[in-house]
């Protein structure tokens, strides 16, 4: 698992080696961070020494403990919230990594990071959690910092999400240039028709569950997807907007909405999507569908409609308003109540239309009273708008939850025209220099602050206003002695600046950089270590070969000196006894005589056989060429096989162990060839290459399947691979990379092998 420090294992092998018991008690003793393992209840099963020595407690004390009884102590509803969490996230398999403040034997505190995951059988089932803890109390003021820093970055990200959740607007987001696969807030997704999913997909290759299920029409006519306004802003680069466009669903209903859409660009200016707001006025529509419907039918209006005198006499009530007329108590004929016979006589005197608001049985009505001046009577057009004050009402609500998250923003925001005038500017910026928002008000920037002119500021103040890019950068301030990140984002209107202080950020990064040069240095001296170990087992395996040559040298004399020699003298004495006993004509004695001497003559040359191949004379003050090609000679002599050799010069390698290693791979090699292959030649190759001598030996045989295991032992064998153990390829294997040599193996069956040796050794050396 990750610890946090961005250190994991590298290969299976290093997790092989993990795997082992006694490896991982010795790693878990060395570990400077404190690693705890905890059973499937969270109660310690693990504690290493480094654990022991930064909480105070030993094995055998916490042994069966959870930590909310040790240094992590859970007391809060909310603290027991964020345990719940962690646990819920831990069970899904997510690696959990933060800090948090704990607590040692003593009561004193410390800041510590961790990492922690859990653990599962084969089946899946939760068998128990590691964690890994690291000290950082050293850096508490560093960290402090750090975390108010996340925590307002948390608390800015969450007002943003509030103020997306609670937006009547939907707003969409595309995140790539032919704006395919886009995203949306609850607003957007309740507009589409579909269900909050992570992102939509307007792909025809997308599962159904992401596919918009509506089509879009401009006046009547279907628009294509690359004229939407999304797509269009994003492939012109440019705002786009629609006075109106229609969603018609599959299930026969539609909807109607304004539009508008703004590129988004990456740093190097091209396109990378849009976003885009988009308001539902299928409302409006209807009401205004309504309005029409009740000029023309007002019988079957569902509304009140009304036609009263100039002088406030109901002359015509639809069936709509008898409820509106039994709360006035008047009928047709009768004149309506004072309050509204003044505002009938006052439209009249204005001669335009007006609107009044009544609230009836729990409803809310807009009357729009319309004089008709050239008939001498006024009508009154009722319409239910409780929804749409509901609405109005949300929309205010809204707007003052965006005030409020405004003025709580622990960033500076100001806003500047495009005369770089302050539109906006909010109070945590201005009280830097020691100001109230409204001394900034109508102000111009360079004016207030000219040491800004020519700076990187003023640069990418002006490209954001004149190219209509977001520009991000980070500036030492001029009036102060912080550092700030800004984000200026353009508009129609000028642009609109973020800033946030990143002092702890930058003062972190430094204290980082010199933490980095430090772990340079322990590597350096590491790295030196390990070449230092590596040539010590260099040089071991050098006198190892060396060793093992001069056994094989001194078995050899005792083959030549001692028992050769001794059945030399058993075949002259049987010589002599062959002599005598043809004089005595004894033919069965001559026979049995005859059988021995044969026998001998086979030991004699079986062991002068075995003398030479166990210390080969050619090998001594001879280049690798010529003692190859006498092997060939007597490959060639014993079994039959003809050996060509391909070198053009004696290729003399003047450490005595590698060209006893060598010599011996390639005699392994072409025994291989003689007991498996099956071939009727073989050739031999030498040359020297930019990577050192390159050996390759090949043959016409019957080959095999190339299956070398990295780690020969670890995986279960096939045939092919009791082949090729058989025939002691991963023992040339591993002593060759004791020379930082390597073997490459190619080979198909019925067409042969082919083994390249390769190892870095400079001609003449």
């Amino acid at each position: 698992m990750n610890t946090g420090d961005g250190i994991e294992s590298s290969s299976s092998r290093d997790l092989a080696g993990l795997q082992n018991p006694g490896v991982m008690a010795g790693f878990l003793e060395i570990a400077f961070d404190a690693v705890v393992e905890f059973d499937s209840q969270e109660r310690i099963i693990s504690w290493n020494p480094a654990a022991e020595q930064m909480f105070g407690w030993t094995a055998q004390e916490v042994r069966g403990k959870t930590p909310a009884r040790l240094f992590w102590p859970v007391s809060t509803p909310e603290e027991k919230k964020n345990r719940r969490q962690r646990q819920s996230r831990l069970k899904r398999g997510e690696t959990l990594r933060d800090e948090h403040t704990s607590c040692r034997k003593d009561g004193s505190s410390l800041d510590v990071q961790y990492a922690a995951r859990a653990l599962f059988d084969a089946e899946g089932k939760l068998t128990g959690y590691l964690a890994i803890y690291r000290d950082v109390s050293v850096h508490g003021q560093y960290i402090t910092e750090h975390k108010q820093k996340e925590e307002s970055l948390r608390a800015r990200t969450e007002e943003i999400e509030t103020l997306l959740e609670v937006s009547p607007v939907a707003i969409f987001v595309a995140h790539d240039p032919e704006c395919v696969r886009i995203s949306g807030n609850p607003a957007g997704y309740r507009l589409v028709g579909l269900p909050e999913n992570p992102e939509l997909n307007i792909s025809k290759s997308a599962p159904a569950q992401e596919r918009p299920t509506y089509r879009t029409f401009r006046d009547g006519v279907e628009v294509p997807v690359q004229d939407l306004p999304m797509q269009k802003a994003a492939r012109l680069g440019a705002e786009v907007s629609e006075d109106a466009l229609e969603l018609r669903f599959e299930d026969g209903s539609q909807k109607f909405l304004y539009a508008f859409a703004r590129p988004l660009f990456d740093a190097q200016g091209r396109s990378r999507g849009a976003i885009a707001a988009m308001l539902d006025i299928t409302q409006h529509k209807r009401l205004q569908a309504e309005t029409e419907s009740m000029a023309k039918f007002p019988q079957e209006n569902p509304n009140p409609v009304l036609r009263v005198s100039q002088e406030g006499v109901v002359l015509f009530g639809n069936r709509a308003s008898q409820k509106l007329l039994d709360q006035w108590d008047c009928s047709i004929g009768m004149p309506i109540p004072e309050l509204w016979r003044e505002k009938v006589t006052e439209r009249f005197r204005l001669g335009v239309p007006g609107e009044a608001m009544l609230e009836w049985n729990g409803r809310i009505f807009l009357l729009q009273l319309v004089p008709i001046l050239e008939n001498h009577y006024l009508n009154i057009y009722g319409r239910d708008i409780t929804e749409h004050k509901r609405v109005e009402e949300q929309r205010e609500r809204s707007n003052q939850k965006l005030n409020e998250i405004l003025a709580s923003i622990q960033d500076d925001l100001y806003v500047l025209d495009r005369d770089w005038v302050f539109v906006y500017a909010n109070r945590l910026f201005t009280s830097r220099v020691g100001k109230e928002p409204e001394d900034f008000v109508g102000n111009n920037i360079w004016t207030m602050f000219p040491k800004h002119l020519g700076t990187v500021v003023e640069e990418n103040f002006r490209a954001a206003m004149e190219k209509r890019e977001i520009r991000r950068f980070e500036t030492r301030g001029k009036y102060t002695s912080a550092w700030y990140r800004l984000t200026v984002f353009p508009s129609a209107e000028g642009i609109t600046v973020l800033g946030t202080d990143i002092s702890a950020r930058k003062r972190a990064e430094e204290a980082l950089y010199k933490s980095k040069k430090q772990l340079q240095l322990l590597n350096e001296t590491l790295e030196q270590q390990v070449q230092e170990k590596t040539a010590e087992v260099r040089s071991l395996a050098s006198d190892l070969v060396k060793a093992v040559q001069h056994e094989r040298h001194r078995i050899s004399h005792i083959l030549h000196d001692d028992l050769q020699q001794r059945i030399y003298a058993i075949r002259m004495q049987l010589t002599f006894l062959h002599d005598e006993l043809q004089k005595e004509d004894d033919e069965a004695a001559r026979t049995e005589v005859a059988n021995i001497e044969k026998e001998l003559a086979d030991v004699l040359t079986i062991t002068r056989n075995l003398s030479i191949d166990l210390s080969p004379p050619i090998l001594r003050g001879e280049g690798l060429s010529h003692a190859i090609n006498w092997l060939a000679a007597q490959m060639r002599q014993r079994y039959g096989l003809p050996i060509e050799l391909q070198a053009n010069e004696p290729f003399a390698i003047s450490a005595e162990e590698l060209h006893v290693l060598l010599f011996n791979c390639v005699r392994e090699l072409l025994f291989n060839v003689v007991k498996h292959a099956q071939a009727s030649q073989a050739v031999v190759a030498l040359h020297w290459t930019d990577a050192g001598l390159r050996i390759e030996v090949r043959d016409d045989g019957k080959g095999f399947l190339v299956n070398m295991p990295a780690q020969p032992g670890i995986s279960e064998m096939g045939e092919e691979d009791d082949l090729q153990s058989s025939s002691g390829l991963p023992t040339i294997r591993h002593q060759l990379s004791l020379f930082d040599g390597r073997m490459e193996i190619q080979s198909t069956p019925g067409a042969g092998t082919r083994i390249i040796l390769i190892v870095p050794v400079a001609e003449g050396e």
